[in-house]
């Protein structure tokens, strides 16, 4: 009879359960927490590598890259310079600017894989008055919670952006 009233006393004391339910939610919540931060971080990266590949294709599109000589690395550093939350951009930035006589020809090409990233070539060909043109890039963001979840989730992601279109008659 006296071990029943031990367990029923035992039962009844509530000073510690706000501690034991803060151990148990806190790891869960702090994980959605970072992981809605994370999703923001790549939402806003992908919207500034898709507004800084439209920049660079309105400099191909009009003229300005061909008319004043600019090269690849100046385009390279322009979208390293505008596009936001990348470590390391300069490594792991793929760009390219492909050229194509006509749309048939764009068309038959190859552009997007089998996840429908852009095929990025690393070349550089910015083209004349009326060619078909294909500005693409794809860069890897790192993933914070990657080593909490280490095996099971990938360490980046990869954003991509392209824009297909015929350059502007410039002279």
């Amino acid at each position: 009879m006296k071990q029943r009233n031990v367990f029923r006393k035992f039962l009844k004391d509530t000073k510690g359960a706000t501690a034991v339910e803060f151990a148990l939610l806190a790891l869960p919540f702090l994980v959605m927490v970072i992981g809605s931060i994370q999703l923001g971080i790549i939402f806003l990266a992908n919207q500034s590598l898709d507004k800084t590949i439209n920049d660079v294709s309105r400099l191909v599109w009009t003229g300005a890259v061909q008319q004043a000589g600019l090269s690849e690395n100046a385009l390279r550093e322009r979208v390293c310079q505008e596009v936001i939350f990348v470590p390391d951009c300069g490594a792991s930035l793929a760009f390219s600017v492909q050229s194509f006589p006509d749309a048939p020809t764009a068309n038959s090409a190859t552009l997007f894989d089998a996840n429908g990233h852009p095929i990025v070539s690393n070349g550089f060909n910015p083209g004349q008055a009326g060619d078909v043109i294909v500005v693409a890039a794809r860069i890897e963001i790192p993933i914070v919670l990657s080593d909490l979840f280490a095996g099971t989730a990938p360490a980046a992601t990869v954003l991509s952006s392209a824009n297909v279109f015929i350059n502007e008659p410039f002279q």
